[in-house]
């Protein structure tokens, strides 16, 4: 019988006989790993700067000495009854070594490339006689003076037939790694996670395995289906993935033929059908640590407190350790289905939510479906666009999207209800208002003013988080108001007043007539603090892309007031919106709470320097960063270039330079405001207030210059008087 163990180790031989009912053989395809080694902060450029910065020299030393680059190779075992099964005269057989990173990819080798991997294929054993057969994968780092493991992963094989399915040969995996402990248990490590593809090929009774397939040709033509829509649809989320970044003029090494349209579908399809397997691990290991998280608040009776209240409580206290570790947690991301919750607790929108009822809710609602204004026509408008961003044919598809935007307008509605003055819109007054929420010593909430990035935002909220994710675990409509106007104008947070808000005073208002029709921009002023960061860190790449009349503010302006949705695939979108929603709330947010935007975009900049380096124009340019968005498909990623900028941009001495530049430019913008605005204040007054009274020979009596006015009466008087 083919792949009974005998003795202390079984041997599993190949037979080119007449095969078991039942038997085949295991082809285990070895893709990739990530995050072998758990991130270390590196504050500043350099040592140098870091020291600068405050940082302990001793400490920074030692971490130079123990940083040593890894090689890294995977031993594969098959066990039976818990022992190993010698296979081609070995016990283990072992991968190729990679060297010098912490995530190895083995599909990238010349010699692996076309089959994907190293492959590891089994000889042909019969399932049921081995009902407790394992998968091993020790994943270790060969050096010349030693040898160590960095984590192992154990898979069942025959039990469940999870590997042996004949109905669902294919598996396509990310797997955490684990660590083995005294008592027998595996625990998961912080970091570290391995993709492998697994296919179980039946063989026929009376020769080798049928077919030729392979676990890479079956993981292909899994990604050829979506192709025929010319269209992508997120897997998570079920909504379409916009088309963005195509330009096959951005193959320039190598003299590489460019990829067609059809490739480049067939690229993303196969990074997006990845993504649900990564996914998956991701919040095994996210679940494994807020869980025990939870535990431990509840040990101390502080799981009834809300997450941003915490933080203030244990940075009043001095509890840095406490702080450290929460702020970690939510910097590795959330798990989906507890979004909900922590996203409203961290941000501080449940306790200003819990002062009103739903009923107040529904009462704002009832009232901006009454309003006819300029912000609710503009609205009407938004939707309508925002239609298109279904391309599917299928109704089904179609009518669920219009109730996701119905949803979104509903947000959408309340916000202006709630801040637009409704009585002299004719809409009533009943339920709540804006200039009722006294958080402090008379202290009255900001407006809103509507814009489009607003129905961006709410549609995405209210998206079911995770993939087979009940509606239990998204976000309701009040949920979302309330977190929306907590952002942008509570006082206990107001991140984004600064994007979304009419301040009185300051010319952003509901009532163009109340003030000049002037603004700042918190996105505008965002993106110059990426320039001037690109313009310290990286001069070579600022100078190109300014010799190329590249401006940033072309791609990032949008992408910093939508916060990234449909920019780049929405679970890492979430993933952002984590480390966003965390430090909305953070009083020692450097230099403001808004910085993970500057720190995403700067990784994303700084992570396709080499090809943003070989554009040759600015379309060239803004097509690379898009592309580079869209390709963004691992929340990891998102988390890693975002920590990686904070670490660069603000924690060494130089971040002093890049704020001195910007706070230069800022000032003289300033000087440029203010004029700006005295000018829009005479025009105001000219064109609404004042009451010309006689000009040459006419008589104006009535408020306010019309163009009319203007060109019939205005300049020809102007006209005399220079004569």
């Amino acid at each position: 019988a083919a792949g009974v163990p005998s003795g202390g180790g079984g041997v599993l031989q190949p037979m080119f006989r007449r095969a078991a009912p039942g038997s085949g053989r295991l082809e285990v395809l070895l893709v990739e790993a990530r995050r072998l080694r758990p991130r270390k902060s590196r504050p500043g450029a350099d040592s140098l700067d870091a020291c600068m910065a405050g940082k302990d020299p001793s400490q920074e030393l030692s971490t130079l000495l123990t940083d040593t680059e890894l090689n890294v190779v995977v031993n594969f075992r098959i066990l039976s009854g818990g022992e190993p099964l010698i296979f081609k005269g070995s016990q283990v057989q072992t991968s190729p070594s990679i060297h010098g990173t912490d995530s190895p990819d083995w599909s990238r080798l010349d010699t692996l490339q076309a089959a994907g991997g190293w492959a590891f294929r089994s000889a042909i054993f019969v399932p049921d006689r081995m009902p407790d057969m394992l998968l091993d994968l020790a994943i270790c780092h060969k050096g010349i003076a030693k040898e160590y493991t960095l984590g192992s992963i154990q898979l069942p094989v025959t039990k469940g037939s999870f590997l042996t399915d004949p109905r669902q040969p294919f598996r396509n995996l990310w797997l955490p790694l684990t660590t083995l402990e005294v008592d027998g248990s595996r625990r998961i490590n912080p970091s570290g996670e391995v993709h492998i593809m697994t296919l179980w090929i039946p063989a026929s009774h009376d020769a080798e395995p049928q077919g030729k397939a392979t676990a890479h040709a079956h993981f292909l033509a899994l990604t050829r289906p979506p192709l025929a829509a010319r269209f992508l649809r997120d897997p998570i989320f079920d909504v379409a993935v916009p088309p963005s970044g195509y330009n096959p003029n951005l193959a320039k090494a190598g003299g590489a033929w460019p990829r067609t349209f059809g490739e480049e579908l067939a690229a993303r399809a196969a990074r997006l059908s990845s993504m649900v397997a990564y996914l998956e691990c991701s919040e095994q290991r996210q679940l494994f640590l807020w869980s025990a998280f939870r535990s431990r608040l509840a040990r101390d009776g502080l799981d009834r407190m809300r997450l941003g209240e915490l933080r203030l409580v244990w940075l009043q206290r001095g509890e840095t350790a406490r702080v450290k570790e929460l702020e970690e947690l939510l910097k590795g991301g959330v798990p989906s289905s507890w979004r909900s919750r922590v996203w409203t607790d961290v941000a501080l929108s449940s306790r200003l939510q819990g002062q009103f009822s739903d009923e107040d809710y529904l009462a704002l609602l009832e009232r901006g479906n009454r309003l006819n204004s300029c912000a609710t026509e503009q609205l009407q408008e938004d939707v309508t666009e925002a239609g298109t961003w279904e391309p599917s044919t299928d109704p089904a598809l179609g009518i669920r999207h219009l109730h996701r935007l119905r949803a979104a307008r509903n947000v959408c509605l309340a916000l202006i209800a709630f801040c637009v003055d409704t009585d002299a819109a004719g809409a009533g007054r009943d339920g709540p208002h804006c200039r009722d929420m006294i958080e402090g010593e008379g202290v009255v909430g900001a407006q809103v003013a509507y814009c489009q990035s607003l129905l961006v935002l709410a549609f995405h909220l209210l998206l079911p988080q995770g993939r087979a994710a009940s509606h239990a675990a998204a976000l309701t409509e009040a949920d979302v108001f309330w977190l929306l106007y907590t952002l942008i104008g509570a006082r206990t947070n107001g991140a984004y007043r600064d994007y979304y808000a009419a301040v009185p005073g300051q010319g952003r208002t509901l009532d163009p007539l109340s003030t000049p029709p002037t603004m700042k921009c918190g996105a505008m002023e965002d993106v110059y603090l990426l320039d001037c960061a690109l313009a310290v860190h990286e001069p070579e790449l600022w100078n190109r892309l300014h010799l190329l009349g590249f401006q940033l503010g072309s791609v990032f302006y949008r992408a910093f007031m939508h916060l990234f949705a449909r920019m780049m695939p929405t679970a890492s979108v979430f993933r952002l919106w984590d480390i966003l929603i965390a430090e909305s709330s953070n009083p020692n947010a450097f230099p403001h709470a808004r910085h993970p935007l500057i720190d995403f975009a700067f990784g994303v900049l700084q992570s396709g320097r080499a090809a943003l380096l070989k554009a040759e124009s600015a379309a060239e340019a803004q097509d690379q960063v898009l592309t580079l968005l869209a390709y963004t498909t691992e929340p990891e990623v998102v988390s890693s270039l975002t920590a990686e900028g904070n670490d660069l941009l603000w924690g060494g001495f130089t971040r002093s330079q890049v704020l001195k530049l910007w706070q230069q430019g800022t000032e003289v913008y300033d000087r440029f405001y203010e004029q700006y605005a005295a000018q829009n204040e005479a025009l105001q007054d000219l064109a609404h207030s004042l009451v010309p009274g006689r000009v040459g020979r006419f008589s104006l009596q009535r408020r306010g210059l019309s163009t009319f006015d203007i060109v019939d009466v205005v300049l020809p008087t102007l006209q005399e008087c220079t004569r």
